[in-house]
């Protein structure tokens, strides 16, 4: 069994389930998270991810048409850099010719071969997590 790194930041849920909520944290360039590791077959964390991914097309629907001054997309992303994983906040998120990118948004612990800032495509079968802030 593999352990892997994956960032949860200062709240459980923003791991445990899709949040729809504002972080002020998060955009604070990753300085005020936490690296714990997880099994990565947890079944807490197999959970979550799976939920986070069933519900990834209203994330998509709510990105694509912001009808109520939706802001500050993110997703968290599964990085994997010589046999070690590590999950990132990617902000700024964008998807053009059927592609996602996103900027990374967390310091790195495990994985080396992305840093803070860098603009990454992201696979949509390594989201693990994303959010939103909506007004309400």
């Amino acid at each position: 069994m593999n352990d892997y790194q994956t960032r949860i930041l200062c709240n459980s849920r923003v791991i445990l389930r899709p949040v729809v909520t504002s972080f002020n944290f998060l955009f604070d360039s990753g300085h005020n998270d936490k690296v714990i590791s997880v099994a990565e077959d947890d079944p807490d964390m197999t959970a979550a991810i799976a939920k986070a991914r069933s519900l990834l097309p209203q994330f998509w629907q709510v990105f694509d048409h912001r009808e109520h001054g939706e802001t500050d997309f993110c997703l968290k992303v599964k990085i994997t850099d010589k046999g070690k994983a590590e999950h990132f906040w990617a902000m700024n998120i964008e998807r053009k010719d059927g592609k996602i990118f996103g900027t990374i948004n967390n310091d790195l612990e495990i994985v080396h071969s992305v840093k803070i800032g860098d603009r990454i495509p992201i696979p949509e079968d390594d989201i693990s997590d994303w959010l939103y802030y909506a007004k309400r």
